[in-house]
């Protein structure tokens, strides 16, 4: 739903001046959003306020309040917006019955340049009916299907005039659900007069006319009972994500195990043991440490295991002492480990 387009009750008859009976409330909810409306309302039959109108030689036609030429609503015109298709709340105060309108087009309005419009309706209340069909009657009109509890009507309407209905029945049970299909979308489109640019849904406020715009192409609930008591599909997804398991429990199991595993265990096994294996065994432990720190001092098992396991058996001290200087005595071990071999070897 668009923008709220508020209008002055002036000028506008009895029927949309009076105030809407009994305290049933009703909501029209489309795409998730939610707006109140209040029934129009007047001691006056449904049929004699749409007043459908047509020609003396349909008299007997059961949907026709009058004889007129307009084949139209001469009684919503107050109502009706050039290119615009709009649905409301009627309540007949007479015997207190609530109806659904739909008007589409505008009666002698030269802006109105007429439009196609196909709505399928349905959870229709089983004791309801239709109370006006613009257009139905004999040798030409829209296209009508009707069971029980479901509707599905192809309207088609020429300029300056309207097309539309009335459905009786509407109570405190009521949740009517409306898909519709204007312009491109309907197969009459190609024949259409014109095309319809604003979709409403109006309200009585006392003083005002509200009008809220609607989308052309979403399906529309009217249903009785307050915004409070209407769940709608949309609402349900946007606050259960936000506090869902894929939001809060995903980002905290990779965030803060991943950098523990990672960070706190394998440094250290691999920074604190291996230069402290390396440091301090090497200088001190050459010549009796050495075999034994084969698994840890790791660079230089190659170096120091070679010369070691293939040279103690062999009885020469300095056939011991040359390997080891040579290959794994770094500048380090060639300055403190050589005097001690050369003084403590040869006696």
């Amino acid at each position: 739903m668009l923008t709220l387009v508020l209008a002055p009750l002036t000028g506008l008859g009895a029927a949309q001046q009076a105030q809407a009976a009994g305290n049933q409330s009703y909501v029209a909810v489309q795409d998730g959003e939610c707006t109140p409306i209040t029934a129009f309302s007047d001691n006056e039959s449904a049929i004699g306020y749409y007043d459908y109108r047509l020609p003396e030689n349909f008299s007997d036609n059961p949907y026709a309040n009058a004889t007129g030429t307009s084949f139209s609503s001469e009684g919503t015109t107050d109502l009706q917006e050039p290119n615009t298709s709009i649905v409301f709340l009627y309540t007949d105060t007479s015997d207190d019955s609530t109806y659904l309108v739909f008007v589409h087009g505008a009666l002698d309005n030269e802006s109105a340049d007429g439009g196609v419009a196909e709505f399928n309706i349905t959870d229709l209340p089983e004791d309801g009916n239709w109370t006006v069909r613009d257009d139905d009657y004999d040798g030409e009109g829209d296209n009508w299907t009707v069971t029980d509890t479901t509707s599905s009507v192809n309207w088609d309407w020429g300029n300056e005039s309207t097309d539309g209905g009335v459905y009786s029945g509407i109570d405190n049970n009521t949740s009517v659900t409306i898909e519709p299909a204007f312009n491109e979308a309907v197969p009459e489109f190609g024949s259409a007069d014109g095309v319809v640019e604003s979709w409403q849904v109006l309200s009585n406020d006392t003083d005002n006319v509200t009008r809220t715009d609607l989308e052309l192409n979403e399906t529309l609930q009217i249903a009785a009972g307050t915004c409070d008591d209407v769940d709608t599909d949309v609402t349900d997804e946007e606050t259960a994500t936000p506090t869902g398991d894929e939001e809060t429990e995903t980002p905290a199991d990779e965030e803060t195990a991943t950098p523990a595993d990672e960070e706190t265990e394998t440094p250290a096994d691999e920074e604190t043991a291996t230069p402290a294996d390396e440091e301090t065994a090497t200088p001190e432990d050459e010549e009796t440490a050495t075999p034994t720190d084969e698994e840890t001092a790791t660079p230089t098992d190659e170096e120091t295991a070679t010369p070691e396991d293939e040279e103690t058996e062999t009885p020469t001290d300095e056939e011991t002492a040359t390997p080891e200087d040579e290959e794994t005595a770094t500048p380090e071990d060639d300055e403190t480990a050589t005097p001690e071999d050369d003084e403590t070897a040869t006696p």
